[in-house]
């Protein structure tokens, strides 16, 4: 069975809590975008009902954290809303330019990421001492 068609994939975080591929993915674009920025999941428990689970946090050398804004969803708008947060009045083409650059990123960084997964199927196939090699129910020769 293929977990992607299942949904949200969870990977484990360096604090041992999961999230989803997509969680993981956005949080690692916006702390490429900007090194000062990290994306905080709020859990249930420390939030109000009606409040945003998610929120960007700058974390600036020499001076206090703060959050930038907050979410509803861990998608690719999130990204926009940062991207665009950048431009000073920014039109609604620069909006638009913003969304299409998200969209644009999180596809790349999917990519990417499938990609070093195949790398690395591909690798543990040919360091492989079997004659055949079978993995989610298809054998190699």
């Amino acid at each position: 069975m293929d977990l992607r068609s299942l949904g949200n994939v969870y990977v484990p975080t360096e604090d041992g809590q999961f999230v989803s591929e997509k969680h993981a993915r956005i949080a690692e674009l916006i702390s490429e975008y900007d090194p000062v920025l990290s994306l905080a999941w709020i859990p249930p428990g420390r939030r109000d009902p009606r409040d945003p689970p998610f929120a960007v946090v700058a974390r600036p050398m020499g001076a206090p954290e703060y959050v930038v804004c907050y979410s509803e969803e861990c998608d690719e708008r999130l990204l926009a809303r940062i991207y665009g947060m950048d431009e000073k009045n920014g039109s609604v083409r620069d909006s638009v330019d913003a969304n299409n650059k998200a969209v644009r990123d999180l596809q790349k960084k999917k990519a990417e990421d499938e990609m070093a997964d195949q790398m690395e199927f591909a690798q543990s196939i040919l360091k492989s001492k079997k004659h055949t090699y079978r993995h989610k129910g298809v054998t190699y020769d």
